[in-house]
């Protein structure tokens, strides 16, 4: 066999090609395996940071909500008493509701001041309502109070949440 014999040539070429094939693909296969145990452990650090931030942001909800509970509690509580000062301070009133008398016609008044004896001024000026007006004139006044009192807690309740700011005075 000489040099120039083209089975030797053919022999080497093909010897060589497999060598260099198998160290490209050993060398694939442990790049490929160190790649992959790169990428796993990045995966690994980004899975535990993603858990340690999803524990931290449920703990930072229990406290939000603990403490929306407490504001909640407040608010509702002090609407509460509210309605109760509202509801008593109603519950008994002070005297009987009284218009001028020039509101109503003359016989109206001219009645209220024969039954007030014609001594009292300020009787025979004006005339009590009925007490059926009276009544519904004080629980709509009573439905307005609520009204206005179960807004101001809305509006209580609203600003504490942080749902818009204070009007600076």
């Amino acid at each position: 066999m000489s040099i120039l014999d083209p089975r030797l040539w053919l022999a080497l070429l093909l010897s060589h090609g497999l060598l260099f094939g198998t160290g490209y693909w050993r060398g694939d296969l442990v790049g490929a395996k160190s790649e992959r145990a790169t990428w796993q452990a990045k995966e690994a650090q980004r899975v535990t940071a993603e858990q340690k931030a999803t524990l931290q942001a449920m703990e930072n909800n229990t406290r939000l909500e603990q403490q929306q509970e407490i504001d909640k509690r407040k608010v509702i509580n002090g609407h509460q008493t509210e309605l109760a000062a509202i509801r008593a301070a109603y519950e008994y009133p002070a005297g009987r509701l009284r218009i001028a008398s020039a509101v109503c016609n003359s016989v109206a008044a001219a009645s209220q001041a024969d039954r007030a004896g014609g001594a009292d001024a300020t009787a025979a000026a004006a005339v009590e309502l009925p007490i059926e007006i009276e009544h519904d004139l004080r629980k709509l006044a009573r439905d307005a109070d609520e009204v206005t009192a179960t807004a101001r807690a809305l509006q209580e309740s609203m600003r504490i949440s942080g749902c818009y700011a204070e009007i600076s005075k």
